[in-house]
């Protein structure tokens, strides 16, 4: 086997250099992102019910709002613990006590709402699925309108990433 050449033993000692170079810069210690809205947790979690209340004030009949389940906590950045863990907050309400012929009109009157104000329309899967998502252009909180397979209907609502609350 022949040696190799001067030149090609500089070329591969720059390249174990410079991949060196990267792959420690890569692993440097990052700043954390900013959560993309000022709120925390909580106060997300209350801006939800407020967004989800009056939405659900718009229907065209009385309905009455329960919880599909306890808010959800999806990670944005960061693991437990951190000091600067972010989240995003979540959490569902079944639209009770209007019946199943008047999800349409719903869907309708909440396509109305959605389409002035600080509010975008940013999904509406209709009528294939009655569902239809807005998003509020000033602090990017999202809501949601769904009818299931079952005809049940419900609003969801959605934060930006908020900074996580200390026990979660």
């Amino acid at each position: 086997m022949t040696p190799e050449p001067p030149r090609f033993r500089a070329v591969l000692a720059t390249m174990s250099v410079l991949t060196l170079a990267l792959v420690s810069a890569s692993c440097a210690d990052r700043e954390a992102p900013e959560p993309e809205s000022d709120l925390n947790q909580p106060q997300a979690e209350e801006r939800i019910e407020e967004y989800v209340d009056r939405a659900a004030d718009e229907l065209p009949v009385d309905v009455e709002l329960s919880s599909v389940n306890d808010p959800a906590f999806p990670p944005c950045e960061g693991e437990p613990g951190d000091k600067d863990r972010t989240v995003q907050v979540r959490h569902s309400f079944w639209v009770d006590g209007a019946p199943e012929d008047r999800n349409e009109e719903m869907a309708d009157a909440l396509h109305a709402l959605w389409q002035t104000g600080d509010w975008e329309i940013t999904r509406d899967d209709r009528p294939e699925t009655l569902q239809i998502e807005a998003t509020n252009r000033e602090d990017r909180f999202r809501v949601k309108f769904l009818v299931g397979q079952d005809g049940r209907p419900s609003l969801s609502g959605y934060s930006p990433c908020v900074r996580a609350d200390e026990g979660s």
